[in-house]
């Protein structure tokens, strides 16, 4: 069989035609932050989904396939939130990217979960103020556009006294990846913050996902080289100096599913979900859940798949 690559993947998607009881409750969506609570002592469960691909030259069959496959891993691991890392349709193909961007939207909401969105390279649209408008104006959707890019905040927090449990930053990686707009948001955002655990969810990996596995500190899967774009390493150390983030989960390389830790940062590769990409040929599509027990400050994660079986990573392959 042969396997598609990224660059192949890119000239195709380019020239394409057209319940949770443990979950309490979630806010109206704000410009500064939004907030969901949860009871402490319970965990709390977050599905990360990335480069689902919507919307390819094979929409009819691809988007049906992914939806299934997702709706199988809301039904076998019941998250109480659902991250959507980028790449949700494919480009602004003859100019719907907006109809792309509420159609997906939709698609979302109808799962009944609270979900929150980090914009990804292919998801285009002409304009983007409506797009924000499309995407807090969704019922279920956390987002905002926040610093007017979409770089926002969601806060979990202890149900009962309002307490901030955790933190979750969503950055906007456009097709560059991590810049200086992004970690001087962050840290700006920090400054104000009480001390909580916090994670960065977004498209695409800073430099350091390449150094971990150079090192032979990751752990994982890795079948294709860090696709970093333009960013060059600077980003990781300015988001150390916050001392506020945990972890960051990306997407954008389809065939990498690995993790390590680097300045104090775990560096986590999402399971790549979407059928309307490349790479099931070597990376079985799936999801990744987080697990966060808040009560201790402490949080898991492995990737799952839609007839509830799991995969913990360990060194396996390399590219």
């Amino acid at each position: 069989m042969t396997t598609l690559t990224r660059r192949s993947f890119l000239l195709t998607a380019a020239s394409a035609s057209l319940g949770n009881t443990a979950l309490l409750s979630h806010a109206v969506p704000k410009a500064d932050s939004l907030v969901i609570s949860a009871a402490p002592d319970a965990p709390f469960r977050i599905l990360q989904i990335t480069d689902l691909h919507f919307f390819d030259k094979n929409a009819a069959i691809n988007d049906a396939k992914t939806t299934t496959l997702i709706e199988g891993l809301i039904n076998h691991f019941s998250p109480n939130l659902i991250a959507v890392t980028g790449d949700v349709w494919s480009n602004d193909q003859g100019g719907k990217g907006l109809h792309f961007c509420e159609t997906s939207a939709t698609r979302f909401d109808a799962f009944g979960i609270p979900w929150i969105f980090a914009w990804g390279n292919h998801d285009e649209v002409q304009d983007r103020p409506k797009a924000h408008a499309i995407l807090e104006g969704t019922s279920h959707a956390l987002y905002s556009r926040g610093d007017g890019n979409g770089n926002y905040r969601v806060e979990l927090q202890d149900q009962t006294n309002h307490k901030p449990l955790w933190q979750f930053f969503m950055l906007n990686t456009e097709k560059v990846g991590l810049s200086s707009r992004e970690t001087m948001w962050l840290q700006n955002e920090c400054q104000s913050l009480p001390k909580t655990p916090g994670f960065i969810f977004c498209h695409i990996p800073v430099l350091q996902y390449d150094t971990i596995w150079e090192s032979g500190t990751a752990v994982g899967i890795k079948y294709e080289k860090v696709c970093n774009e333009e960013e060059t390493g600077t980003a990781l150390p300015e988001i150390a100096k916050t001392g506020a983030v945990q972890a960051m989960f990306v997407g954008h390389d389809h065939v990498n599913d690995y993790s390590g830790l680097h300045s104090n940062i775990n560096l986590v590769y999402g399971r790549a979900t979407g059928f309307g990409g490349y790479g099931a040929d070597k990376v079985e599509k799936g999801g990744t859940l987080i697990e966060i027990h808040p009560e201790k400050q402490t949080y898991d994660y492995m990737s799952v798949f839609p007839d509830g079986r799991t995969w913990k990573q360990k060194k396996e392959s390399q590219e």
